[in-house]
């Protein structure tokens, strides 16, 4: 690598200077136990002079820093530059201008540096040892807190270090983009891709879940269709496959948030029926609306409110749905931020809310009804934890076997989404009936 200079100099060094200054940036965000992804997106927002590509760059590099700091922790404080060149090597095959810069101004021997993204974990971890002269090489375990591995719902069947690994390893990849378009719009979507030659996969178990191998544009592709689609994570597609809601039918989204899994249940009912989405977070709603308009759904009545604190404690639903706030683990792929924003005592806290929940919205289910809860986490507290002793306090309640929506394997009631499965977020599910 010594050979090997930045094209442009001048900008390279340029780059490399606001790159360290945006890693500062969103240090002092994550101190402050705010997302990195919404400090760039202020950060990007005032800066108009940033193009497409440098904003790609700096996002990017921004999440391999998050992704690798449990490994570059040696290095941070004295040496950020080489902390920073280190993350991208261990992420990314390419090494752009202002990883050069930094490379070629390091006080450190960069000579022998190169990517490391394609090698086994074991020999990246070797490279990282030698080349920054640590005192120890790094385990798997340091890319998440420790509190993780007492925590992580690992299936009896397995062994609990070698299944924590695996589940580590899978988080240190970005999961593609998913879109979920509904059947009547699949061969449309399918026809339109092929026809512009956007290289695209569709799951072989759920036929309606795409995603894009290469950049897109949404605005661009729903035109070309003519109706919008969502994008919507594959674990978050299954939610609403395991809601199975039926046309005609009454649903309660009670944390509706954006609105993506609302939209969804009303596609899976053909826009034939009634569904209340509520949330308690104002702002979140606020895109509703355009989203529904957009997805041609007319079946959503949009509310802000308390799901333990309903307008009308005496209505009931065929269905309900709880996609509870939960520690959110299971998206630490997307937001490698956040598994070093997490606590320790996160997840029992939001078992607390998620049971609270699950007592004060289950009155509302119609005899027969179906109560779905879901969460974006893989922590044992957050789901056997809240589910089983749920069950045990409501005898009239009992799970639902349904099969698994990626595999279509029988299940209980209770379906685990792990970050291998899409690749996708993490997820646990449980469908449960109301006698």
């Amino acid at each position: 690598m010594n050979n090997v200079s930045p094209a442009h100099p001048a900008r390279a060094a340029r780059q490399a200077e606001i790159l360290l200054q945006i890693i500062e940036q969103t240090e002092t965000a994550r101190r402050r136990q705010e997302a990195v992804d919404n400090t760039l997106s202020d950060l990007f927002r005032k800066n108009k002079r940033f193009g497409s590509r440098d904003r790609r760059f700096y996002s990017n590099a921004v999440f391999a820093w998050y992704r690798w700091y449990g490994w570059t922790r040696p290095l941070r404080a004295d040496h950020p530059a080489e902390a920073m060149i280190l993350s991208w090597l261990l992420s990314h095959e390419e090494i752009p201008d202002p990883i050069l810069h930094l490379m070629e101004v390091s006080p450190l021997n960069t000579s022998s540096w190169r990517p490391l993204c394609h090698e086994p974990l074991v020999k990246r971890a070797t490279c990282l040892t030698s080349w920054a002269r640590l005192g120890s090489t790094p385990a798997v375990a340091d890319l998440a807190p420790a509190w993780l591995a007492a925590d992580l719902a690992v299936p009896a069947d397995h062994v609990p270090e070698a299944f924590t690994e695996r589940f580590i390893e899978a988080l240190l990849e970005r999961p593609p983009t998913w879109l979920s378009a509904p059947p009547a719009l699949r061969e449309n979507l399918r026809t339109t891709l092929e026809a512009t030659h956007l290289a695209h996969s569709i799951h072989p178990h759920l036929d309606t879940a795409f995603y894009l191998d290469a950049p897109f544009t949404l605005p661009d592709l729903c035109k070309a269709i003519g109706v919008g689609l969502i994008i919507q994570d594959l674990a978050s597609q299954c939610v609403g496959m395991v809601c199975a809601p039926q046309p005609g039918q009454s649903w309660w989204d009670t944390c509706a948030g954006a609105g993506g899994k609302s939209i969804h249940l009303a596609q899976l009912m053909h826009n034939e029926g009634t569904i209340l989405a509520t949330d308690v977070r104002g702002k979140s709603l606020r895109q509703i609306h355009r989203r529904a308009q957009d997805a041609r759904v007319s079946i959503l009545q949009v509310k802000q409110q308390d799901a333990l604190e309903p307008a009308d404690k005496n209505q009931v639903f065929d269905g309900i749905l709880i996609d509870a706030p939960c520690s959110g683990i299971g998206t630490w792929g997307r937001n490698p931020d956040m598994r070093w924003r997490t606590s320790a005592d996160n997840p029992a806290q939001k078992a607390d809310i998620q049971r609270q929940l699950l007592e004060g919205v289950s009155g509302q289910v119609k005899n027969g009804g179906t109560l779905v809860y879901a969460v974006c986490t893989n922590t044992r507290s957050e789901t056997e934890g809240v589910i089983t002793p749920f069950l045990a306090a409501h005898p009239d309640i009992t799970l639902d076997p349904v099969p698994h929506p990626l595999t279509g394997v029988p299940t209980d009631g209770r379906i685990w989404i792990w970050p291998w499965d899409g690749p996708c977020n993490g997820m646990f599910i449980a469908r449960l009936k109301k006698r």
